[in-house]
């Protein structure tokens, strides 16, 4: 009687807990939602369009009902400024476009994405993502994340949600992003890998800022955390993606390269140590944190960190 007392005190606790992470998960997108109508207003009014903004359809799509959209620019997320993307995009997020009227513009996705594909609101969803994840890719290789000097970091579903809403000004459930990148993975255009790590806990003596300490024995206390995975676009997607077939536009993307390799920008995944170094760190400095809150709320001192999976842009 004891142990089911505990295990049903343990179900609602966890039930408590994700139920919360559900609810301020819906309220960063409603607030990354206020944040584009507030931008995009202002974005709209330099290009002078005058044009009342219609309500979003998918039965008839219509592209200039989004003012980003499959054009080639992109809103910072801190900031709210719109800037044009490099011209290649141009040609990209149009190829992205063409799946919403031609189901077979993707032939491996039309023959293993199933009877779902010949939807066309299934078909505007999915351009809609595949817009998003090619904005964040390496079109040499496929790679999917954000370019640092370390080489390129991963990117999380949470953060491509939020640059989705940023795109297209309407939120999409993790669900549909879900079935999404299943139906990407069924026709072998994307790949994925889980990055998992083994984090002590307090009870146990291993050092949490060692990384060489964190793979520990079955008999040591230990968590288990996770960072964004690594997805990359594999060859049969960038070859069916077929803009990379002509040469103007491999010299647009070569281009864009060389210049993002002379300002430091390196293009090869980051090491799963650094990734795992990066979490470990955070959760310390988590842990700190929230003693410091503790320990000096009486002074109300301004302490808010910055959020571990805030992306800039």
């Amino acid at each position: 009687m004891e142990i089911e007392t505990q295990n049903e005190s343990r179900y609602k606790a966890r039930a408590a807990y994700f139920s919360k992470y559900r609810k301020d998960r819906r309220a960063e997108k409603q607030s990354t939602l206020e944040f584009y109508e507030e931008n995009i207003e202002r974005y709209e009014a330099s290009n002078q369009s005058d044009k009342k903004k219609k309500r979003a359809s998918l039965a008839t799509f219509d592209s200039s009902r989004y003012p980003i959209g499959f054009n080639p620019v992109i809103m910072n997320r801190k900031t709210g400024g719109v800037s044009r993307m490099p011209t290649e995009f141009a040609f990209i997020l149009k190829a992205c476009e063409e799946l919403i009227d031609n189901k077979r513009r993707f032939p491996s996705l039309y023959q293993r994405g199933g009877e779902a594909m010949n939807k066309r609101n299934v078909r505007v969803q999915m351009a809609k993502l595949l817009a998003v994840l090619l904005t964040h890719a390496d079109l040499y290789h496929g790679r999917i994340g954000v370019p640092t000097k370390d080489g390129i970091d991963t990117i999380s579903y949470d953060t491509i949600i939020h640059d989705y809403i940023l795109r297209w000004g309407e939120i999409i459930s993790p669900k549909a992003v879900r079935n999404c990148t299943k139906r990407l993975a069924l026709a072998g255009y994307l790949y994925t890998k889980n990055i998992y790590v083994k984090i002590p806990n307090d009870d146990s003596s291993e050092l949490k800022a060692d990384l060489n300490k964190v793979t520990l024995d079955e008999e040591k206390v230990y968590e288990v955390r996770s960072a964004a995975s690594y997805k990359q676009f594999t060859t049969t997607f960038i070859s069916e993606l077929k803009v990379t077939l002509f040469q103007n536009i491999m010299k647009m993307v070569h281009k864009t390269r060389e210049r993002k390799l002379s300002e430091g920008f390196m293009f090869h995944w980051m090491t799963y140590k650094q990734i795992g170094e990066r979490l470990l760190l955070a959760i310390a400095g988590d842990t700190l944190n929230s003693g410091s809150q503790q320990l000096y709320s009486s002074s109300q001192l301004p302490i808010s960190p910055e959020p571990y999976n805030e992306y800039p842009i």
